[in-house]
């Protein structure tokens, strides 16, 4: 595929209320949660804070609407309400959920809506 991203990511959990996108962030490049500024909740919008940040660590963003192979970060909605979560997904299928250290239970995936998919791939410029 042309989105194939690196083949090891780790699980990074959130340290603070806002910063599941953070989490994802981190796992792709293998940092620690402190590492990575959070881009949620902040003057600027998110996509913009991080995608400035992915181009200088030497990676570009493509949204995609269905499940990509490999790993990416899922943006889902909990149903019913506006709020959104952020977690790294393995074939569209979710593999990390950073707020969560339990297992990923059926019952508790079953509350989100996926929204749509981000894949961090390598510049190669």
């Amino acid at each position: 595929s042309v989105f194939k991203v690196a083949a090891k990511v780790k699980r990074v959990y959130q340290a603070k209320k806002y910063d599941c996108l953070s989490a994802c962030v981190a796992s792709f490049l293998n940092e620690d949660i402190e590492n990575v500024p959070i881009f949620i909740m902040q003057e600027e919008r998110w996509e913009v804070l991080m995608e400035r940040y992915l181009n200088e660590k030497g990676y570009e963003l493509v949204w995609v609407s269905y499940p990509p192979e490999g790993y990416s970060i899922l943006l889902a909605k909990v149903q019913g309400r506006e709020l959104g979560h952020a977690m790294v997904a393995k074939h569209g299928k979710v593999w990390h959920d950073p707020a969560r250290k339990e297992k990923l239970t059926q019952e508790y995936l079953n509350r989100y809506r996926v929204e749509r998919y981000i894949v961090l791939r390598k510049k190669w410029y």
